[in-house]
């Protein structure tokens, strides 16, 4: 109704119609304006977690010059080592093997209990570890006596079959270091002491001892064993070398060194070396990753590792951090797994790779045994909560991992 000058009254203004046209304008424009936050937070959130991985100083990677210069040549003396080892270890006579209940013993001895909370630990020990002391008894010294001089013990001795299926492989158990060197300490003690006394024949015989002890883990397809071992070995080559001049025997003493020279560089990589073996995982299509796991003049251990580069090569790609592992990367992780099959009791090592990777890809790290690292990359933090989830996880697991 209208008034008299034709305006609507007060109580028909409530009755007008709705202006539609203008309604439509602002549905279309929280719906765009929805869309567009949407997609800056998808865009941001994507280049957040860019600059979140890249960031990481952590993910060390080798230069293509560096690249070109990896060569194993220094590393590939196994065969050589063994001949040496056989002629200075020959006048201890032919080794003997170990019965069940020696080697049972020798365990016990030289296993580690594992830290509280990982029931792993004690499950693959063929005995159970014995506590924790600071010194070794007389009895003891001779049950290692008997071990350092017995035939090499096989791949992964002192661990049951199926290792306990280790989630990862830094969740396999080591040794337990200490009375393996309070033993080689005595031998060193026993040495230095004859040849005070111009007793050349025992300080020989120690030194023996010690370098046949050290074989016992050389040839292990565990990085831990064959670097302790290198250093037992060092340390016998010496005290033989040193034995050999004062009892004028210039051959032994020759090859006492020589052996220490080989030692030295044969079975441990160094840090640049591990570095370029992880920058050739990040593309498992280079063929000098495989050529090298494929190798048998090199120490098993060295082989092994590049399953290792092969699973730290999935940090170094940003691709894979940022969405995951590929199929390319299992793939040649298998065609890895199959080149180290020659080496005795690996098909128990290698499920703990492919387990990392699934934990690489998964959503909780303590469930598959990852330590993540005990700080966060400061030049990440800043854009930390507004990264994925999935990606900061594989972000903790690569800290862990390297």
């Amino acid at each position: 109704m209208c008034g008299p000058t034709g305006i609507p009254g007060k109580g028909a203004l409530h009755q007008l119609p709705i202006d539609m046209p203008s309604s439509a304008r602002a549905l279309r424009f929280k719906l765009l304006l929805s869309t567009t936050l949407v997609v800056s937070a998808v865009l941001t959130s994507g280049t957040a977690a860019s600059v979140f991985v890249a960031s990481d100083t952590a993910r060390r990677t080798a230069s293509e010059r560096q690249l070109s210069e990896l060569s194993l040549d220094p590393y590939r003396h196994t065969p050589a080592i063994r001949a040496l080892l056989d002629t200075l270890l020959a006048p201890l006579g032919p080794p003997e093997v170990l019965d069940s209940a020696a080697l049972q013993a020798t365990v016990a001895l030289t296993s580690a209990s594992g830290r509280e909370g990982e029931p792993l630990a004690n499950s693959v020990w063929i005995a159970s570890p014995r506590t924790k002391s600071d010194s070794i008894s007389d009895p003891e010294t001779a049950l290692l006596r008997r071990w350092a001089r017995s035939a090499p013990l096989p791949p992964l001795w002192g661990y049951r079959v199926g290792l306990g299926h280790p989630a990862t492989p830094w969740a396999f158990p080591t040794r337990a270091w200490r009375p393996v060197m309070q033993f080689i300490r005595q031998n060193e003690r026993d040495a230095d002491s004859a040849l005070v006394h111009g007793d050349v024949a025992t300080a020989t015989l120690r030194a023996r001892e010690t370098i046949a002890a050290a074989r016992h883990f050389t040839e292990q397809p565990t990085s831990i064993d064959m670097v302790v071992g290198r250093a037992i070995m060092i340390k016998g080559a010496k005290l033989l070398a040193r034995a050999a001049r004062q009892g004028d025997e210039p051959v032994i003493s020759s090859q006492a060194k020589r052996l220490a020279e080989l030692v030295r560089v044969n079975y441990a990589l160094s840090r640049p070396q591990m570095a370029r073996l992880f920058t050739l995982g990040a593309d498992l299509s280079d063929g000098r990753l495989h050529a090298i796991a494929a190798d048998r003049n090199l120490p098993p251990a060295i082989r092994m590792a590049t399953l290792d580069a092969a699973l730290v090569g999935a940090c170094l790609r940003t691709r894979e951090v940022l969405l995951g592992v590929t199929a390319e990367r299992r793939n040649g992780m298998a065609q890895l797994a199959w080149s180290v099959s020659d080496i005795r009791r690996t098909e128990e090592l290698t499920p703990a790779y492919f387990h990392a990777l699934d934990a690489f890809g998964g959503n909780g790290l303590a469930d598959h045994g990852i330590k993540t690292a005990p700080r966060d990359n400061g030049n990440a933090t800043p854009v930390r909560w507004m990264v994925p989830s999935g990606v900061r996880h594989r972000y903790a697991f690569c800290r862990g991992a390297m």
